[in-house]
């Protein structure tokens, strides 16, 4: 799979963040994943026709004097492999591979179908656009949050990154996401600005957002309405990113 640290660059998240919430921000395959993907796109095209002929040569044949030296299976023969190494290689994976998969797969010919068909086979997922909306460095701070680790004071010190939890402006009071977006009087005003414009978009679009639970409003405004297209949750962010903003919560803390 990805490094760790090629996905903290990638997402620009803290260091200390989960690799299991990483993999599901970026929607990022394993690398065996990857690997078979491309060795089985580079036999299609051995298959079809449409690979330099010194590739195609490759694929094992039926009636050559190398029958004796073969499997019969499903398909296009496998070659006998003596040793692990050998049943390792790319002609005889990817020969098994080619086999294993169903004949809808192996009947198309456009290889840009082929790709699409594949990564629905392999259940290779697309990133999710709406993580990547946005301007920084609000962009930024809102993937931290939804990340688990940001500047809030709550999740830092869940990491022994701050010496108590509490609120800057609101003592005794942790300074959790569902605090910051909903009930810290400091930043009245920019969140009066948010929900008012939060409730003109539910006006003109059928969502409910208002009267929804706290927990439920803060799912909403870190991962979107599932229910919602990318119309609408985009304009759901910008409000959301323009109140991380205008708190200025994070103007110092710009970097991780």
């Amino acid at each position: 799979m990805y490094s760790v640290e090629a996905m903290i660059n990638i997402s620009r998240a803290f260091r200390n963040t989960s690799t299991t919430a990483l993999e599901t921000e970026l929607s990022l395959e394993s690398l065996s994943i990857r690997r078979k993907m491309h060795r089985i796109v580079l036999y299609f095209k051995m298959v079809k026709g449409i690979s330099p002929p010194y590739l195609k040569s490759l694929i094992p044949t039926h009636g050559t004097t190398r029958d004796r030296y073969l499997i019969r299976e499903r398909g296009i023969p496998v070659p006998w492999s003596r040793i692990v190494w050998y049943g390792r290689s790319f002609v005889v994976q990817s020969t098994r591979d080619w086999n294993s998969l169903d004949t809808k797969l192996k009947d198309i010919n456009d290889i840009s179908k082929f790709k699409i068909a594949m990564k629905l086979n392999l259940k290779i997922s697309k990133p999710n656009k709406l993580y990547f909306f946005g301007n920084e460095p609000a962009q930024t701070h809102h993937s931290r949050m939804r990340l688990g680790i940001s500047h809030l004071n709550a999740q830092l010190f869940l990491y022994i990154k701050a010496v108590n939890p509490d609120c800057p402006h609101c003592a005794g009071t942790p300074e959790s996401i569902v605090h910051f977006f909903l009930n810290c009087p400091h930043y009245t005003q920019q969140r009066d600005l948010m929900l008012q414009r939060l409730d003109a978009l539910q006006n003109t679009h059928d969502i409910e957002i208002s009267n929804l639970p706290p927990k439920e409003k803060i799912k909403i405004f870190l991962q979107g309405g599932s229910k919602y297209d990318l119309t609408i949750n985009s304009a759901i962010f910008t409000e959301i990113q323009n109140f991380i903003e205008a708190s200025q919560r994070f103007r110092v803390n710009s970097s991780g």
